[in-house]
């Protein structure tokens, strides 16, 4: 279980940092206005949020020989074919769900940064 949940993170948190990375730039592009990058990067972490919950919805309706969690257990271990799409499911979605929480909790945190921003004059 331990070896599951370790690939899930990293194949999770991998995904995850691609898309920070895209928000990010993003809010360095808009740099001048620094109330619309804050604004913009909320609302761009409220979309990974979304992303992550329906990721989490779906996973348990995944094949699980067709997840990359799956392809980076290597070699793959010996379980029945119910117990592993069980066993797999709901890593995933635990997974999805934990950094689902962390992309809230980061727009929210931006969102009252702009906030702050503006009623500062920034």
């Amino acid at each position: 279980m331990d070896r599951i949940e370790q690939a899930a993170d990293l194949s999770v948190r991998r995904a995850v940092g691609f898309g920070a990375l895209a928000i990010l730039l993003t809010m360095a592009g808009l740099s001048a206005e620094p109330v619309l990058a804050l604004r913009t990067g909320a609302a761009l972490t409220l979309v990974m949020w979304a992303v992550l919950m329906v990721k989490a919805y779906r996973a348990p309706h995944k094949p699980y020989k067709r997840t990359e969690l799956w392809l980076m257990l290597e070699p793959p271990p010996s379980l029945p074919a119910d117990r592993a799409q069980r066993l797999v499911a709901e890593v995933l979605a635990a997974t999805f769900r934990r950094y689902a929480e962390a992309s809230f909790v980061t727009a929210t945190a931006l969102w009252l940064a702009s906030l702050l921003a503006r009623l500062s004059g920034m």
